[in-house]
Formats: C-alpha cells, structure tokens, sequence
C-alpha cells in the first residue's frame, strides 16, 4: 500500500546520538521534521534531514523520509505557481473588462462630440490595457481631428502593431505621412489600406485610387512594372503574415489565406490605378 507523503516513515533502527549531553534519536529528528513539514517549512526539513543522514549515513529511514520532503516540496511549489497563476489570470480578467468599458463609454462621448471626456477615458483604458487596438486606434483618430498629427501618429502605429488588418489605421496614416510630405511612407499606407479594404466599397476605392496616383505623381513612378511589383509586394505581406497567425500551414491556406486571396481576385478587377 502506498505511504502517504504527509506522513513520515517510521525509524525501525535504535540509533541516537549525545548532543550537550542529551540524547538525540533518529525519531526526534523525524519528529521535528515532521512538525516542520506541517508549517509547510519545506526547506527547513530538508535542511534537518540531510543534517540527519550525515550523522546517522546508514538510516534507511533518513534517506526515505529526505526523498518524501523532497516531494513534498515540489508539489506544494506547483500548487503555488499555479494559484500565483491563477490570481494573475483572474487579475488581468479584471484589467481587461474595465478596459473595455472605459473603450465603450468613451466612444460614446466621442460620438457625441465631447472629445475630452473620450480622451480622458482612452488614457485610462490605456492604463488598464495598454494593447487593445480599439483604444489606440480612436485614440489616434480624435488627436488627428484636434490637429495634434504627432500624437496621432505615435496611437495609429501602435494600433498597426496591434492589429495589422484594420484597414482604416492605414488610411489615418497614408493622410498624416502625406501632411507630413513623408510620400513614400504614404505610398505604402495607401496601398496597404487599398488592399485590405477588398474593393467592396466604390467610394473607398476611388479615394485610395486617387491617393495612390497623386503619391506616384510625387515620386515620378511612371513604371507600371514598378507599381505592381511593388503592390504585390505588400500584397505577399499581408498572406504572409495572415498564414504565420494561423493554426498550421492548412490551416492558413484553407482559411485566412484563402480568404485573403478572394479580396486580392476582387481588387486584380479593380486596378486601373
């Protein structure tokens, strides 16, 4: 029947041992151990054991009782990482749920106008999460409306780096690099925003269109070569990166590839640019 680990092995050996002059057995150090291992002192009774085994290196007992300390000790450590786990999990649950609602009132505010107040707001969602993509982005987009492109700038790239996919992050910085004269880097928001926004919506479409020959007008790409190469470039990019987020390679072809593919067919009938 297996010993139960709480439990120390009883010593059948007679040994003892004169320490200032008293005797000290092998069951006084079990004993003390053992009353040791109740306060959860686990190292403390490790530290007694081996003490033990040096004086009495032939006990059975010692060695056996050492091993069940040891772990002993082992799963009360797992038991700590995991309730430490636990707690941190529970813990950031709450961060993310005030997060969120700090997110939904102050878009509220920020459809009504009261740009402070969804400021303010934004700065605490922040506070609470600092990687939700939803905050960084309108975030970014009030500080643009207000006239204030640096801020704007420093909310829509961490918004990008958050969610890659969001195709109005790319349109707020092709606008804010073209202010800037930054025309290559407007270039490429453009074309980015271009290509996720699948030609769908006639009026976007037009607008990327117009966006996209004015910037090749500015930097005097004339070669329509030089265009699509770069295009299907970007356009790689993006199946790249959907593919690396998926499950497995399958997974990515069957799925978001795929469905990456069917927005790049749609925009192929679109190009005229």
């Amino acid at each position: 029947m297996k010993d139960d680990l709480k439990n120390p092995i009883p010593s059948s050996e007679n040994s003892s041992i004169e320490i200032n002059q008293e005797i000290i057995s092998l069951d006084d150090f079990c004993s003390l151990a053992n009353k040791l291992v109740e306060q959860s002192l686990f190292d403390e009774a490790i530290t007694l054991y081996q003490t033990a085994s040096k004086i009495f290196p032939e006990s059975l007992a010692i060695k056996l009782n050492l091993g069940r300390v040891q772990e002993l000790s082992r799963k009360h450590a797992l038991e700590r990482q995991k309730s430490l786990a636990d707690a941190l999990s529970k813990a950031r649950e709450k961060e993310d749920m005030s997060a969120h609602q700090y997110l939904s009132l102050a878009t509220l505010y920020y459809s009504r106008r009261k740009m402070l107040n969804a400021i303010e707001l934004l700065e605490l969602s922040k506070y609470r999460n600092e990687n939700l993509s939803k905050t960084r982005y309108l975030l970014g987009k009030i500080y643009y409306e207000q006239g204030d492109p640096g801020k704007a700038l420093e909310e829509f790239l961490k918004a990008k780096e958050l969610d890659p996919f969001y195709e109005d992050i790319y349109k707020h910085l092709g606008a804010i690099y073209h202010e800037r004269k930054e025309h290559e880097k407007a270039l490429e928001a453009f074309i980015d925003a271009y290509i996720l926004s699948g030609g769908e919506d006639v009026a976007k479409t037009s607008y990327y269109q117009r966006q996209i020959r004015s910037l090749l007008n500015e930097l005097n790409i004339e070669d329509r070569k030089k265009y699509n190469r770069f295009f299907n470039e970007k356009k790689q990019r993006f199946l790249d990166l959907a593919n690396s987020l998926s499950v497995n390679k399958a997974a990515a072809e069957n799925g978001g590839g795929g469905g990456l593919d069917q927005i790049f067919l749609k925009l192929r009938e679109l190009e005229r640019v």
